[in-house]
This record gives structure tokens, sequence and C-alpha cells, in this order.
């Protein structure tokens, strides 16, 4: 499953990077940006934005103009929620998005490699607090080896959160619903009451950055059935990358 693409920036842009960003980006984009209540926060979703545009053009051959990456709440028809990539005349691939405070992590996925992709990145360098939480959330599963280090909670939860974002309900769905084994030298994953399957594949990063990050990319199953999908009025809690 090396199809899928991962790229991931530090979230604040050079002056040069923000002003070609913001000339790339549609109406509903920028008045979104626009809409941040920080600048941390804008600064992050420009890089978003940037990094799907980047990966999609390369992935397809074009040009970044020819890429558009929307976002339509299906509760309230708002400009958030998961990315899509719209691109005229070709397949266009699976977008995900997840960040830290200072970093941004996209991945990219080929429309004919997969039905859906998510992703989530966490820094080592969690508080006791998320630690233990996490443990309450994800709990070390039964015939696992248990490593009780900040990395591999984070690590645990970091793959959890990627299936329940490529699943498409997010945090709807109660994390001890999804079931993470490996087999045969690779992850898999499953969540309770839907038969699509997931492969999922880690990263880290820590070259030349501040602190140190894990990260997790869920794939769907290109040969699984319809992903089940939350009701309307559910769906405004999900996260908004």
């Amino acid at each position: 499953m090396s199809s899928a693409i991962v790229r991931w920036e530090t979230s604040t842009p050079s002056q040069e990077r923000r002003h070609r960003i913001l000339e790339l980006l549609s109406a509903p984009e920028r008045a979104r940006w626009e809409a941040a209540t920080t600048e941390q926060g804008g600064d992050r979703f420009l890089v978003g934005r940037m990094l799907l545009r980047e990966l999609s053009a390369e992935l397809l051959g074009l040009p970044l103009e020819a890429i558009t990456v929307q976002a339509e709440c299906p509760s309230c028809g708002g400009p958030h929620g998961i990315p899509r990539i719209s691109v005229h005349g070709a397949a266009a691939p699976h977008a995900g998005l997840s960040h830290t405070t200072d970093l941004v992590v996209a991945v990219i996925l080929p429309a004919t490699a997969g039905s859906a992709v998510g992703i989530d990145v966490e820094t080592v360098a969690g508080s006791r607090e998320r630690l233990t939480a996490i443990d309450e959330l994800v709990p070390v599963q039964p015939g696992s080896r248990r490593v009780s280090t900040a990395r591999a909670t984070l690590r645990r939860w970091t793959r959890v959160e990627a299936v329940l974002k490529a699943d498409g309900r997010g945090l709807l769905v109660d994390p001890r619903a999804v079931t993470v084994q490996r087999a045969a030298g690779r992850l898999t994953a499953s969540v309770a009451g839907s038969e699509t399957g997931y492969t999922v594949l880690d990263r880290s990063i820590g070259m030349g950055l501040r602190r140190r990050a894990v990260v997790s990319v869920a794939i769907a199953d290109p040969l699984s059935g319809r992903r089940p999908q939350a009701e309307p009025e559910a769906r405004a809690r999900t996260a908004t990358p």
C-alpha cells in the first residue's frame, strides 16, 4: 500500500509561500481562512490546502491551478469537513489532513488504490493526563504486547483515529469499536458493525523539527462495501480539517 503519498510541513509558512497559497484559494477557502480565530489556525489551514494541491498535482501531472480542494458540511452546508479533491476530466484522489500545534500532515491516495483514506498525527510530548485518557479510550488489545511509553500510547491513538477518519464518522464512533491487528507483516483494522477493511501504515517525524511526532494512515479496502454514514445532525460534530 505504498500508493498513499504523505507529506508534512511546519504550520507557519514563509511570506512568499503564504502569498502563493492565497493566490490559489477558491472563494469559499479564502472566506474560511479569513474567519480563522487565530493567525496560527489560519496558517495551518493554508498549509494544509497547499499540501493537498501539491500532492494532487504531482500525482496527476497537472499544474496547481488545475486542482480544487473542496469541503462541504453535510449538515449545515458550510465550507468545512473532510477535504475533497476536484479535478476536471480526471479521477480525483482521496485526501486527508491532520495537524498538531506546529505541524501539518497531508495524505493523497489514488482513486483506484482504495475507497477512502484517513490520517492522524500526534507529537510525542503529551501530558500524563492525555496519555491516561488515550489508555482509557484505546486500551491495549488482548494478545498485544504492552509497551508503556508515550510513543507507543500515542501510536495506538493515531492508528485508531486514522481509521475513524477513513470511515467517515470520526469520533461519533466509539474508539473501542476499532480493532487493529498485525498479520503477515502488515497492520490491518476493522470497525465493529462495518464490513470495510483497512490497511494501516505508520510513519515517524523527527528530523529538522522541534518535536518528534507519530503519524498513521488508514486506507479503506477498494473492494469493501459502502461505508456507514452519520446522520446529518451528527455529522456536524465530526472534526473539521
